[in-house]
């Protein structure tokens, strides 16, 4: 398993830079977190869905959510924050062990932008987040 990825610029200042991580699991949300802020990004990581549905989830840029949490699924989430006109708008990528057509179809459906599976490689994983990145910020730009 490929999970350590330092990028060779890693201290760039993206202008969109608040990610939400919701994961229970300590070792991969940390290394998820590691690896972005190397990234440049500001991580803060909830170990609960009610957690983060308890923080001010409008400040962010991105949601990084688990599907399978203890407490709620990350889907329970992902429906809180499409419905929401505040947080409708912003980036969600599902990162979850459950990799049948069915939870990922649902995932989407759900209004996720990505979904990937676990395990997987740090370095792809900041790729994507750059990736929504860059169109969050076209997309705000342009609406200017």
């Amino acid at each position: 398993m490929n999970f350590i990825y330092m990028p060779a610029n890693s201290k760039k200042s993206p202008e969109f830079n608040r990610i939400c991580i919701a994961d229970e699991d300590p070792l991969v949300s940390e290394l998820m977190q590691y690896n972005l802020e190397q990234s440049g990004y500001k991580v803060n990581v909830f170990h609960s869905t009610g957690e983060a549905m308890d923080s001010n989830l409008i400040d962010f840029d991105l949601y990084i959510i688990d599907v399978m949490m203890e407490d709620k699924e990350g889907f329970e989430l992902a429906r809180y924050l499409k419905q929401n006109l505040e947080t409708i708008n912003i980036p969600l990528i599902f990162c979850s062990s459950r990799n049948n057509e069915e939870d990922v179809i649902d995932g989407l459906d759900l209004g996720a932008d990505d979904y990937i599976l676990k395990p997987f490689a740090m370095k792809e994983l900041v790729a994507r987040v750059n990736s929504l990145m860059r169109r969050r910020k076209l997309t705000l730009n342009s609406n200017r």
